[in-house]
C-alpha cells in the first residue's frame, strides 16, 4: 500500500505526463517524484556516466571530454548504460517503445560508442560490419528508372539504387544531445567507429552505410560523406 500525505495540494493526485521526458505520473508519490527528478534530468543533461575501472577510451578530447566503446563481449554494466542512452535517443527518434530486456538485447549484439562529457553522455552512435548496402538517390532525379525504389523513406522523398555496393560499416544509429549539437560530436564518433571496429584498420569512407536516416541523417551522412549519394542498409 502506498501512504499518501494530502497538504491539500490543487495537484495532489493528479496524472500528468512530462512535455520533456514523457513520464506518467502521479503527482504526491514521493516515489513517482523521485523517479521522475532522475528521468528528467538525464533527458536536459544526458546520462550520467562516471565511467568505469577497465573502460575502453578510444579517443579524449581536452579534460572532460572522452569517447568510450563497447563491444557484444563487454560486461553487461556497459550494456545496461548503453540501453538507458538509447531509451532516451529512442524517443526522441520517434521509434517504439522497448522494454528494457528488448533494449539490452538490441545493444549487446552490436558495438556502441558513446560520447562522455564532464560525466554525462550527451553522444552515441551504434554500429555494426555489414557486407552489402544501396546508393541513396534524391527521387526527383528519377522517378521512373527501373532500377530506383522509391519506397524508402517517404519522408525525406528519397530512392535507393536496386544495385548493392560493398560496405563494411553500418551505422545503425547515430545521436546528438540537443544541448551538444553543433560541436562535432557526431563526425567524431563515426570517425572513432571508423578507425576502431575493424582491427588494424581505418573504414574507408565509401565503405561507410546509414540505416535508415532521418532527414537529419540524411543531411549529416552526405556532409560526413561528402557526397549526395551515400550507402543506406537496413531500410524500414
Amino acid at each position: 500500500n502506498q501512504l499518501f500525505l494530502d497538504f491539500g495540494q490543487n495537484s495532489f493526485g493528479k496524472q500528468t505526463i512530462c512535455n520533456i521526458c514523457g513520464m506518467l505520473r502521479v503527482h504526491g508519490m514521493e516515489e513517482d517524484d523521485t523517479q521522475h527528478a532522475k528521468i528528467c534530468k538525464e533527458y536536459k543533461e544526458g546520462v550520467a556516466c562516471l565511467g568505469w575501472k577497465n573502460e575502453r577510451r578510444v579517443a579524449t578530447f581536452g579534460k572532460d571530454d572522452r569517447i568510450l566503446e563497447v563491444r557484444p563481449d563487454d560486461a553487461q554494466q556497459y550494456h545496461k548504460k548503453v540501453s538507458e542512452v538509447k531509451a532516451i535517443v529512442d524517443k526522441e527518434l520517434g521509434f517504439a517503445n522497448r522494454t528494457s530486456e528488448e533494449s539490452l538485447r538490441a545493444v549487446s549484439s552490436m558495438t556502441s560508442y558513446m560520447y562522455i562529457s564532464k560525466k554525462r553522455v550527451v553522444g552515441l552512435v551504434v554500429v555494426k560490419r555489414i557486407r552489402r548496402a544501396y546508393e541513396l538517390l534524391p527521387s526527383k532525379e528519377s522517378d521512373d528508372d527501373a532500377n530506383i525504389d522509391n519506397n524508402v523513406n517517404n519522408s525525406s522523398s528519397i530512392s535507393r539504387s536496386l544495385k548493392s555496393s560493398k560496405a563494411l560499416l553500418g551505422i545503425h544509429q547515430i545521436w546528438v544531445h540537443n544541448s551538444h549539437r553543433s560541436r562535432g560530436i557526431a563526425s567524431k564518433l563515426v570517425t572513432a567507429a571508423r578507425d576502431h571496429l575493424i582491427f588494424g584498420m581505418m573504414v574507408p569512407l565509401e565503405l561507410v552505410a546509414f540505416s535508415s536516416p532521418t532527414d537529419a541523417g540524411l543531411r549529416f551522412a552526405k556532409r560526413y560523406i561528402g557526397s549526395e549519394k551515400p550507402l543506406i542498409f537496413d531500410i524500414h
